[in-house]
């Protein structure tokens, strides 16, 4: 019986969602009247969809308690109102389904999803940001590992780069190729390397030679050529003058 309620309040909840994105008026006597639902039935789905909602945020985020329900209740359209958000933050964390970190990163207590570090570790990053420290390597490297991205090459790679190309380059314009590039600056991971290569153009450096048939190659010599994490393999290097 407990899994069927839990089913059909889902249901509900996403029939709340589905009528709160359309246009128009919204209020809560006419979501009674068009979901045909009773005073208590819609408050209930109130209550649990706004919890689902600060969950959802805190999954992300770590927020001042006034934060977060502010960001909570911006898409009800006013049918829950910052305060009532607000009033179940503290019974979620009683539950453990939100943790809290106080006096953090120069702030109040912030709440964020229980079993996830990554809002906590994000606002601490984002203090040091405040604080200038941002451009500092090591908080690039932090920051890409909290956003699941790749981290930046090293500071120096870029440069190793740009003074092979410099030595190697027979004449103004003729491209280098990838494998002698590499074969200069052994030991560097591939990813780390096509990534050093591919910010050298982005920053309009160097052009890329694309590899007309590269994925018609072998592994091992396809393994040779940069890759851009697409559909794109380049096979040279060419500065810019």
């Amino acid at each position: 019986m407990e899994s069927t309620a839990s089913a059909e309040r889902q249901r509900d909840i996403a029939r709340l969602w589905q009528r709160l994105a359309q246009k128009g008026p919204v209020s809560r006597g006419r979501l009674q009247r068009e979901l045909q639902w009773s005073a208590a039935r819609l408050a209930e789905i109130l209550q649990a969809a706004a919890r689902d909602k600060l969950l959802e945020i805190g999954a992300e985020k770590a927020l001042t308690r006034g934060e977060l329900a502010k960001e909570a209740a911006r898409g009800f359209r006013r049918c829950v109102s910052v305060k009532q958000t607000e009033e179940l933050i503290p019974g979620l964390a009683r539950e453990g389904a939100l943790t809290k970190a106080v006096a953090v990163a120069g702030r109040r207590t912030l709440f964020y999803r229980a079993g996830t570090f990554k809002p906590l570790l994000r606002a601490l990053l984002d203090r040091v940001k405040d604080l200038g420290f941002d451009r500092d390597p090591s908080h690039q490297t932090l920051l890409a590992a909290v956003e699941g991205a790749p981290a930046p090459p090293a500071p120096d790679l870029p440069a190793r780069i740009l003074q092979s190309l410099r030595e190697f380059e027979e004449a103004p314009g003729v491209p280098v190729t990838v494998r002698r590039l590499r074969a200069a600056l052994p030991g560097i991971p591939k990813t780390d390397f096509d990534r050093a290569v591919l910010s050298l153009a982005d920053e309009q450096q160097v052009y890329l030679i694309r590899h007309d048939h590269g994925w018609a190659l072998p592994e091992a010599e396809r393994d040779q050529l940069v890759y851009d994490g697409g559909e794109k393999l380049y096979v040279g290097v060419q500065l810019r003058h």
